[in-house]
């Protein structure tokens, strides 16, 4: 407040609830799209143009000492004419050297995680006007990405979420068939590591996106060097790449072994037809692990008064050349309100072996029905108090 800049949405008011004590901002509404629904009619002409006023904006806020941290397609509104920017969503502003005032409930990240550098992924940003520089970079250079190849960054890496993060933190992006200048730009400001990153590219390659290429001799001699720099931090190696492929298709059959084994056990369940409605979570654990969480209601005609939880753990244990083994941890507990994954240990090891020897047993029969047994045991040995939650046992292998 206070403060104005012609790319930037103007805000008007903003404190803190008298009856919630939330903190909020009021901005002026736009009337207009976003630049991610108007990026295929802009014209190629105007993206240096975009590119250049987003750019003002936020070199604006830096020198005011703040930070956005979300630069995207979504956040920047178009006009109908197509020929003007305005950078939008100041509502997670960051007071440079600050963090700590503004995040102050710790959230583990404020940003949109296709177009977040790697560092500000895993936090490991520097607090600093350079360190945030270096986001903010990365960040234009992804927007440039969307409207030169006219699809999101790492449009292919989007599921699952495992491949999208994989990617921000190790695939380079293709970039061809734009403007030679601005494909340059847009290489450079995506370079994975702050500092170089900070090295290759400046405001002025931004604010004068729009200008004549260079043309004096020392000029072009600056962009050959930057070019070649550029080709020798970005060239992956041929160790990198074989393991970057191996660790991709290590994510892909864990997410694949994860989906499968929760559409056996929705079949098994239907099959044993004794159990309660449930729910089913499915999310990525601490290695690369995956978890299931089954929740199942509470149903006092089934006498089952509590809800019933049971988590299962899968990890790879050995590719076996093309044969995965993997093992199953499993944990259940009873209690009277929805546990969370984080409620339940990881429990004793189920099974060890490759998912044909799992699928032509009773395994996964037998557990879940050892785990409804086990269920009656307990309440009818001992009613569980208000807000216990109570392990049951189950034997390993």
């Amino acid at each position: 407040i206070g403060h104005s800049h012609p790319h930037l949405v103007k805000i008007i008011d903003g404190g803190a609830c008298p009856i919630t004590g939330h903190l909020f901002v009021v901005m002026e509404r736009l009337p207009y799209r976003n630049l991610h629904d108007a990026r295929d009619a802009v014209p190629s002409e105007n993206y240096s143009i975009l590119i250049s006023q987003v750019a003002s904006a936020a070199r604006f806020l830096e020198d005011l000492g703040l930070a956005h941290r979300d630069i995207k397609p979504e956040n920047i509104a178009v006009t109908d004419e197509l020929d003007k920017a305005i950078l939008l969503d100041l509502g997670v502003l960051l007071p440079v050297g600050l963090s700590d005032l503004t995040d102050a409930i710790q959230r583990p990240f404020i940003g949109t995680l296709r177009y977040s550098s790697p560092e500000f992924l895993d936090r490991k940003e520097q607090d600093t006007t350079e360190g945030w520089r270096a986001v903010t970079f990365y960040q234009m250079g992804a927007v440039l990405y969307d409207l030169i190849m006219q699809k999101p960054l790492f449009e292919e890496f989007s599921e699952p979420f495992a491949i999208l993060v994989e990617a921000v933190h190790h695939t380079t992006p293709s970039i061809s068939g734009g403007d030679a200048n601005l494909m340059h730009l847009a290489r450079r400001a995506l370079v994975k590591d702050p500092a170089t990153r900070l090295d290759l590219v400046k405001w002025s390659d931004f604010e004068n996106a729009a200008g004549p290429p260079a043309a004096s001799l020392e000029d072009r001699r600056k962009m050959i060097l930057e070019r070649q720099k550029l080709s020798r931090v970005t060239r992956p190696t041929t160790t990198e790449l074989a393991q970057s492929e191996v660790r991709r298709l290590f994510l892909q059959r864990m997410d694949q072994f994860s989906r499968r084994l929760d559409t056996r056990i929705a079949s098994v369940l239907a099959e044993l037809d004794c159990f309660p409605l449930r729910s089913c979570y499915s999310d990525t654990g601490p290695n690369d692990t995956r978890t299931l969480l089954l929740i199942f209601s509470a149903d006092e005609n089934m006498g089952m008064p509590y809800v019933l939880a049971i988590r299962f753990d899968l990890s790879e244990i050995d590719y076996n050349e093309g044969s995965p083994q993997y093992m199953i941890t499993c944990s259940a507990v009873l209690s009277d309100h929805n546990p969370s994954t984080n409620d339940l240990l990881q429990g004793n090891t189920i099974f060890k072996g490759s998912e044909e020897d799992l699928y032509s047993s009773s395994l996964l029969q037998t557990k879940l029905t050892d785990v409804l047994v086990a269920y009656y045991d307990s309440v009818e040995s001992n009613p569980i108090e208000a807000s216990e939650m109570r392990r049951l046992y189950l034997q390993g292998v």
